[in-house]
């Protein structure tokens, strides 16, 4: 028994270190990599503080994209008829004309993700961002390569939503809740 004791204390020790030596490799490269606070965006804006975001090239993999999106590195914009925008898009993602781009995204510093149906009109016109000055990528493959990646969609095509009729009562059997 004192055998397995004296290897959960060498096992959380070495944790314990590996911990601290993480912790002291990230204050490094803070140090070496210290940018002009006033250069950033607003600091809430990337969901991991402190980090640079993510490099994306003049096309990105849907995959890529999403992690980007998920990450709060980039902002994505669907340039698709307003009507196949809400029937379905990338969860995030903004219907943007494509004529109003530029206007729209004005003071947004963040990459931008172009996003048509098949890539093609979304490649042209995040050149035509780039060639404005503004970082921007477009969607390989578009809304087909998304949906073909089987990435998640608004509105859910959940097969099988709730409909409430047979689901239990939140209040229910809550005391002081009304009957």
């Amino acid at each position: 028994m004192s055998e397995e004791r004296e290897f959960k204390d060498e096992e959380r020790g070495s944790k314990d270190e590996e911990r601290e030596s993480e912790a002291e490799e990230g204050d490094s490269k803070d140090e070496g990599d210290s940018k002009d606070e006033g250069d950033s965006k607003d600091e809430g804006d990337s969901k991991d503080e402190g980090r640079e975001p993510r490099e994306l090239g003049d096309e990105v993999a849907p995959k890529d994209a999403r992690l980007a999106l998920a990450a709060g590195d980039a902002v994505g914009v669907d340039i698709r008829d307003e009507e196949k925008f809400a029937e379905l898009h990338i969860a995030g993602v903004r219907w943007i004309d494509e004529d109003r781009l530029s206007e729209e995204l004005d003071g947004d510093d963040r990459q931008v993700i172009v996003i048509c149906q098949d890539g093609e009109q979304s490649a042209e016109v995040a050149k035509r961002l780039r060639d404005e000055d503004t970082q921007a990528s477009h969607l390989r493959g578009g809304m087909d390569a998304w949906i073909s990646d089987q990435l998640p969609t608004q509105p859910s095509t959940d097969p099988d939503p709730p409909t409430g009729e047979d689901e239990p009562d939140a209040a229910e059997g809550l005391e002081g809740a009304p009957s």
